[in-house]
């Protein structure tokens, strides 16, 4: 015999890893949260002693019940057993510790056996109801627990002035821990641990997504307050005026921390190092490669990933300038796909999105040196555009 019985992910303690109790011929295999260090353990009939069930009030098909029984000098409990589970559960084991449990399996004993009795089609039906309002729970729970990652993810770089944004972020985390604390609430006096362990877990997540995203700047200067001398420099003439469109209905750029930063990595970007022809010939592949790939939006984070592999093999100074470059690129791309639709989309496009500039770049007569020439001056005219509206609206 091996009959495995598992428990719910949602009961107390079960938040690391489900309970579990598998019967045997001459015993049962059991691996419970905070017992026996966490490790399946084999314990035989004789070493189980007084087994109990407690089931809570049938307020709902969701009840769980507790399995406790002693071993080995100890009180185990092991929570969140449908309570059919955990019925049978104790009917196996008592049947064990009498010696009846050798005779199941196939033989038709079993089969024509009293036990027959136990599985009525209305316990069955009961038992199919409880699994499948788990599964259920389970997916709700995991939608809520990805709603508060996002938030938490989304809190970290939103706009410090943007209110707005501010108050529904955290609304929808609040709401998120709020579900997620009313479903933990609903399965018994002990929710306390599992809760506190799931915002937990959900933090560690968004933090590692959060990491992964500076990452992509790692190679620059931390952000700081730096970027505020866009606004602060007295030195701005306010009455220069250019040809970028002041729609009432623009972005905020002066408050936008993307552009930005755009603007002052692009500053910092070494610009006579990724044009100085020595290096582009020493590193003609690389650039080809790079021309091919920066076109493509969708494909940019897989080559950054690439690129990344690449630096940290070789460490090359002009790969670790076009990683730069490229960081920049995909900036500029995401403020131009947030742009469509606006009547200001024209004055801020970005050059490597026309059609012509990608046939230039995938032209095989065109040489690394001009293709990368191409590549700066694209970027160079949006930062530009970027730079000059938000010194016009000082």
């Amino acid at each position: 015999m091996n009959i495995k019985f598992v428990a719910s992910v949602l009961a107390k303690g079960n938040h690391v890893f489900q309970a579990s109790i598998t019967i045997l011929d001459d015993g049962v295999k059991v691996k419970i949260p905070g017992f026996w260090k966490d490790r399946e353990t084999y314990l035989t009939f004789e070493e189980i002693k007084g087994i109990e069930l407690n089931t809570p009030s049938w307020y709902s098909v969701l009840s769980y019940s507790t399995i406790s029984f002693f071993a080995r000098g100890i009180r185990v409990e092991a929570h969140g057993f449908a309570t059919s589970d955990a019925k049978k559960i104790k009917r196996y084991v008592e049947d064990g510790q009498r010696g009846n449990n050798k005779s199941y399996g196939r033989s038709s004993d079993y089969r024509n056996s009293d036990r027959d009795k136990y599985y009525s089609e209305e316990e069955s039906h009961l038992d199919e109801l409880i699994r499948q309002a788990s599964s259920k729970l389970q997916s709700q729970m995991t939608y809520y627990e990805n709603e508060l990652i996002e938030a938490l993810v989304a809190i970290e770089f939103v706009d410090d002035d943007d209110e707005d944004a501010i108050v529904e972020i955290n609304i929808k985390a609040n709401n998120a821990r709020y579900n997620i604390e009313r479903m933990y609430r609903n399965n018994g006096a002990n929710w306390r641990y599992n809760f506190d362990a799931t915002i937990s877990e959900c933090h560690e997540k968004a933090d590692k997504i959060i990491a992964k995203q500076k990452k992509d700047t790692s190679l620059f200067n931390d952000l700081d307050d730096e970027n505020e001398e866009f606004w602060e420099n007295n030195d701005i003439d306010t009455n220069e005026k250019s040809n970028v469109r002041e729609d009432s209905d623009h972005i905020l750029m002066r408050y936008n921390r993307r552009v930005l930063k755009a603007i002052s990595d692009y500053d910092k970007l070494k610009i006579e190092l990724l044009e100085n022809t020595k290096y582009v010939d020493d590193n003609k592949v690389t650039v080809r490669q790079f021309s091919r790939n920066v076109i493509d939006a969708d494909k940019l984070e897989e080559y950054k990933s690439y690129l990344e592999d690449d630096i940290n093999c070789e460490g090359s100074k002009y790969s670790q300038e076009l990683l730069k470059l490229l960081l920049i690129i995909e900036t500029c791309y995401f403020l131009s796909d947030k742009m469509k639709g606006k009547s200001y989309f024209d004055s801020f496009r970005f050059g490597l999105t026309y059609k012509n500039i990608q046939s230039f770049l995938k032209d095989r007569d065109v040489s690394p040196k001009e293709k990368i020439s191409k590549i700066i001056d694209c970027v160079d005219n949006l930062i530009q555009k970027y730079d000059d509206y938000i010194k016009n609206q000082l």
